[in-house]
């Protein structure tokens, strides 16, 4: 979706700070307070700046931008949020807002992404030249128009933003704005020149709303409601949708920018925390009564506070202590949570994001942590799905209603009969059954968190060693028929036996495999025999076309495999190593660490150790050398292999050695623009996270085999550094000390 041409209903809130709760900093009340000379008149000064951003600047301050006029320029203190969670207190500059006299609460400034800031402390007078001198020094060129700018960088002095020319314009400081501007649009693309006025006020004004938005949600996510309140009462007049010509506006039309999509739920939530404000803390009551104990946990789910750990993905509902604490209530909550998910619109302070540099954030409604509970109560989420229709999701109310029938029939029935009655059940399809029977040989010290978005959590607890796990389906072992070894076996076949011409599905297939290995590994290995052939058979005849489907066929094969040698089969190995020593990386690409895994937890065994000597130091394997192809070669994913348990492995280690005394060139390393980057022959491509140390570096040399693979080396735990835009005698006694050191760990 792409932004209206115009924006209407524009204009900045403006009222006295008074006093009120935020945590951990000042008191104060929303709205924020207005600068003192917010709508004074002001001429733009006289600059070779484009007219279009001149006029664009003018517009943006009567919506909203923070004017600075009238302000002292102070080294200020302000807290600011992130995505990933909690706070930071940071230091930078700013334009102080007059006090409104003695008593009259905290002070406040501009900062430079024009937005109001409560200061949590102020200090000397700043110098607005050096700072602008530190913005010139920072790379600056165009970024995508989804680009999201953290809050942090928003307000920190070393950055480069269009907004900070608005700021220097409305001071009168034209010299440094043309100087800003100019930098600012370095780097190609479309200058500010050749945009409209509308073009450039929009562009403008969605950097603004982000940084209200941005704001917002680290504020909410830290509990800091006051400020989140202020920025969304804001946002909900800046971004109002069209108005067409008659006036009228169109029902349901969307909002201005996309991210901002949530923002009337989010206000609302909001407001509601407003009103309830003075609702004085409630401590959860540790007594007996279950009835109060899950009605306190439910009122609280509003305060779920579960973060995003990578990216791309999502939350997991079932970290949080009150959601664990609702799945300890048991079966007892069951009822009280169905009505709370039926009717539950208020938000939790969980967000997640797609990634953290693209302007999208969706903040998590309490009926999903609500879900979290009965699926880790009734352990079963297949309610979420539509029969036929995987990843369709049905309405929360068809859920509820669901939910509410499976509990007729389940209530009072123990959870392992739950799941023998699902396995046993032909009609319940490949999807129950896979979920009966992974609860069913589930390991008891394993958990599994409840909702765990796109990632499967799980936490194992440590046992005294030599303890095996008792499973989980255990009391299922006596009294019933047919077994449970038997209803496995019988859902496997019916998972491996497709149409001709037709793939089983594999995934299924191995979690239906694993998991009566698990359970009955006598039994498992005639199905695991039959499904390693198979997808061998099927490996053998993809082509390069298909090579997603060579990695999950690989992957198969390797997980059959391994499950084969836990039951004992004492073929599982040679059949192993005589097909891998015919794969390429062509076929397993990223998936190469996963597949060889058994070459590193079977070191000793001989036959595996013949595969990998081929594999890994015979000239005609196609894995030889780990580094380094020919344009137009598949290239070996070295990074991953030597992070993976492989270099413990001898022959996989001798081949790493051999290529530590190889000075042949594979590539450069790059340094532009403070980016540094080694780029390998053949498509490998990696940026390093820090500049190189301690000195300003070439902008280009050669990096040899032996450089990329003590690199490589110096990523590992305890690796002795090493860098790549070291000069030649620095680099190589940074591979002698690499290669000692793997000749020592062998040894």
């Amino acid at each position: 979706m792409r932004p209206h041409p115009a924006l209407t209903g524009l204009f900045l809130l403006a009222a006295s700070a008074t006093v009120a709760a935020a945590p951990d900093g000042p008191r104060w009340e929303p709205p924020l307070p207005t600068p003192p000379r917010q709508s004074a008149p002001c001429t733009a000064p006289a600059c070779s700046l484009p007219g279009p951003l001149k006029v664009a600047t003018a517009d943006l301050f009567a919506r909203g931008l923070a004017d600075p006029r009238g302000c002292e320029y102070r080294r200020i203190r302000i807290r600011v949020g992130s995505v990933w969670g909690g706070a930071e207190e940071v230091e930078t500059s700013g334009w102080v807002l007059p006090a409104a006299g003695p008593g009259a609460g905290p002070e406040f400034a501009v900062a430079w992404s024009g937005v109001v800031y409560p200061l949590l402390g102020r200090g000397e007078a700043a110098d607005l030249e050096a700072d602008v001198r530190s913005m010139l020094a920072t790379p600056g060129g165009e970024r995508p128009r989804s680009w999201a700018v953290d809050e942090k960088t928003q307000t920190a002095i070393a950055a480069v933003q269009p907004i900070r020319v608005c700021l220097l314009l409305r001071l009168g400081r034209a010299d440094l704005a043309e100087r800003l501007g100019a930098h600012a649009a370095a780097g190609g693309g479309r200058g500010p020149a050749e945009l409209s006025v509308t073009d450039t006020t929009l562009r403008l004004a969605e950097d603004l709303a982000w940084s209200r938005f941005d704001r917002a949600v680290g504020a909410h996510m830290r509990g800091d409601d006051a400020l989140a309140l202020a920025d969304l009462r804001f946002l909900s007049e800046f971004a109002r949708p069209i108005v067409p010509r008659n006036g009228r506006a169109e029902p349901g039309a969307p909002l201005a920018f996309d991210f901002l999509g949530q923002l009337p739920e989010f206000l609302a939530d909001q407001e509601r925390r407003a009103r309830e404000r003075a609702r004085p803390p409630v401590d959860r009551p540790a007594g007996d009564d279950p009835e109060e104990r899950t009605a306190a946990l439910i009122r609280d789910l509003d305060q779920v506070a579960v973060r995003q750990w990578g990216q791309p993905g999502g939350v997991t509902m079932g970290e949080s202590p009150i959601v664990r604490e609702l799945i300890q209530q048991g079966d007892a909550a069951v009822d009280a949570l169905i009505r709370d998910f039926r009717a539950d619109d208020r938000l939790t302070r969980s967000v997640s994001f797609h990634r953290n540099f693209h302007r999208g954030r969706t903040i998590h409604r309490a009926d999903e942590a609500a879900f979290a509970a009965l699926s880790g109560i009734l352990r079963t989420s297949s309610f979420a799905a539509r029969e036929g229709q995987p990843g369709a999701r049905p309405s929360r109310r068809d859920m509820a209603d669901r939910i509410e029938a499976y509990w007729r029939d389940a209530r009072g029935v123990p959870l392992v009969e739950r799941w023998y009655r699902k396995l046993a059940d032909d009609a319940a399809g490949p999807a129950a059954w896979l979920e009966a029977a992974g609860l069913i040989a589930e390991p008891e010290n394993v958990e599994v968190l409840a909702a765990g978005g796109p990632f499967v959590v799980t936490e194992t607890r440590a046992l005294p060693p030599g303890t095996a796990p008792r499973l989980r389906g255990e009391p299922l072992r006596e009294g019933h028929e047919p077994t449970v070894s038997e209803l496995m076996l019988r859902r496997a076949r019916t998972i491996a036996s497709r149409p001709a011409g037709d793939d089983p599905d594999l995934s299924a297939l191995r979690q239906i495999a694993s998991a009566l290995a698990a359970w009955d590994a006598a039994a498992a290995v005639p199905v695991l025999r039959e499904a390693t052939r198979s997808s061998r058979e099927r490996f053998a005849r993809l082509g390069d076309q298909q090579r997603s489907r060579a990695r999950s066929l690989a992957l198969s094969i390797a997980d059959f495999t391994e499950a084969r040698i836990r039951a004992g089969d004492g073929e599982a190995i040679p059949e192993y190593a005589a097909w891998v020593r015919g794969v390429t990386p062509r076929q397993l690409d990223l998936e190469a660490p996963q597949v060889f895994r058994l070459i590193a937890d079977h070191a000793g065994d001989p036959i595996l150790a013949e595969a990998a000597d081929f594999l890994f130091r015979d000239p005609r394997s196609p894995w030889v050398p780990l580094v380094g192809r020919a344009k137009g070669e598949p290239v070996v994913p070295a990074p991953m292999l030597i992070e993976s348990p492989l270099l413990d492995v001898p022959a996989f280690r001798a081949a790493v050695l051999a290529g530590l005394d190889d000075r042949t060139p594979i590539g450069r390393a790059v340094y532009r623009d403070g980016s540094p980057e080694i780029l390998i022959d053949g498509g490998m491509r990696h940026g390093l996270s820090v500049p190189p140390h301690g000195r300003e570096p070439a902008a280009e040399q050669p990096v040899r085999r032996c450089d990329y693979l003590a690199w490589l080396v110096s990523r590992r735990e305890g690796g002795a550094a090493f860098d790549p835009f070291w000069d030649e005698a620095e680099r190589d006694a940074a591979v002698a000390t690499a290669a000692a050191s793997l000749r020592r760990s062998g040894d």
